[in-house]
């Protein structure tokens, strides 16, 4: 039964993945009343649910939805949190929502102290936090290295819009495109809309 549970919200996850939101909701009705979910499973149902929600609901109910977690966000480590606190981000960017406090204050709790993707990029989301607050990104020395090497349309749009933070656009001008090709390769329908916004607002400003 636990690894029913699991192969369920992969489920949700690839096809919201592919785009097929009604799959994906369908996949989670009722999941939530499953007392056997663990601590991490129910993160990620989390994160699928305010992601439907971000894309065919309302982005003004996922900041209700998520800001109760972000004091404790951190605890469950870099995997769960940074995922659901770039979801929150971009619901507020969607609402028109002034959360960037919120995002700037659970990035600090994070222990991103590993070289791996998902804590460079935490460090990377809180080193674009501090850069708006005006203080130093803190960044490792290889930080801004590692993005280079993403392959992964997620992780592409989140390095993009922190390095944009950053103040290295050339860069983030790369990385959307990257993503851009790597989504349509993959079939990842979900993050072309996102992507192809980002190119096409930065092809506007760049005349």
């Amino acid at each position: 039964e636990p690894r029913r549970l699991r192969r369920r919200v992969e489920s949700a996850a690839a096809w919201w993945t592919s785009g097929d939101f009604d799959r994906a909701a369908t996949m989670l009705e009722g999941i939530d009343r499953d007392d056997r979910i663990d601590g991490p499973l129910r993160w990620d149902i989390l994160w699928l649910r305010a992601s439907l929600e971000l894309h065919i609901g309302n982005p003004s109910a996922v900041l209700p939805l998520l800001r109760p977690v972000l004091p404790t966000v951190a605890e469950a480590g870099v995997r769960h949190a940074l995922p659901l606190l770039v979801l929150f981000n971009e619901a507020a960017f969607c609402a028109n929502a002034d959360a960037w406090s919120h995002v700037a204050d659970a990035a600090e709790r994070l222990t991103p102290n590993d070289s791996g993707v998902q804590d460079v990029l935490a460090r990377l989301l809180r080193g674009s936090c501090r850069v708006r607050a005006g203080k130093d990104a803190g960044l490792a020395p290889d930080d801004l290295d590692v993005v280079e090497q993403l392959t992964d349309p997620a992780h592409l749009w989140w390095a993009s819009g922190f390095m944009l933070g950053l103040g290295h656009q050339d860069r983030a001008r790369r990385l959307s495109r990257l993503a851009v090709h790597h989504a349509r390769r993959l079939g990842a329908v979900v993050f072309l809309p996102w992507a192809l916004w980002r190119v096409a607002c930065d092809d506007i400003a760049s005349g």
